[in-house]
């Protein structure tokens, strides 16, 4: 274990810093689970359409030839939308979530420092702190019905390319939540996840 962590640090003490903002678009849905790890049907929260949402913010990483790491400071459009037999064809009730991400992530790059264009990995962690929650077609406001705070697992794959005297990457990102977001006043004892999938654009010094 030892020899594995002086093997990411070491290549590190030497590392060159980048900093810089991103934007991308995001698809997020909900996974729902029950008391017995039964997942949850369109009866307890409905059928559930993905949400299309932005998620930007700033960056910075320490990167050497091979080997960063990123840590990110995100505003995250969340959420779904879902639709009840009561409801008129077409209308569907929507469920916003907006959080402030703090993604932590290892990156491993391919090519060298010489290269013009390097493919990288992506993969992590993440903390998320509630800033609003919606619901409804009038938009009422329901933050109580949902946790302040949620954890969970980043990946994903780019590549980035040198434009003097800028940096540009494109990435694909997917995140899952651990915790569950769902709130301790909730009518039901459900376990509550959001999951999401974006692309990201980044320009970075």
């Amino acid at each position: 274990m030892l020899h594995l962590l002086l093997a990411v640090l070491l290549p590190l003490a030497s590392a060159d810093l980048h900093v810089g903002g991103q934007i991308g678009i995001q698809s997020t849905d909900l996974v729902g689970y029950d008391a017995n790890d039964r997942v949850v049907d369109h009866a307890d929260i409905g059928t559930t359409d993905p949400r299309s949402g932005v998620g930007m913010g700033g960056f910075a990483e320490i990167e050497s030839e091979r080997i960063g790491f990123r840590a990110s400071l995100l505003y995250s459009q969340k959420g779904w939308s879902r639709r009840y037999p009561p409801l008129i064809e077409g209308d569907r009730w929507q469920q916003s979530l907006d959080y402030l991400e703090l993604p932590l992530e290892l990156k491993v790059l391919s090519g060298n420092n010489r290269s013009s264009l390097r493919a990288y990995l992506l993969g992590g962690g993440y903390w998320a702190g509630l800033l609003s929650a919606h619901r409804g077609l009038d938009g009422r406001s329901n933050r109580s019905d949902w946790y302040s705070s949620a954890a969970g697992l980043s990946a994903g794959l780019g590549v980035q390319g040198k434009v003097a005297p800028a940096r540009l990457a494109v990435q694909l990102r997917v995140r899952q939540d651990l915790t569950t977001i769902h709130g301790p006043d909730a009518r039901r004892d459900l376990e509550v996840y959001n999951q999401s999938i974006g692309i990201d654009f980044l320009v970075g010094l």
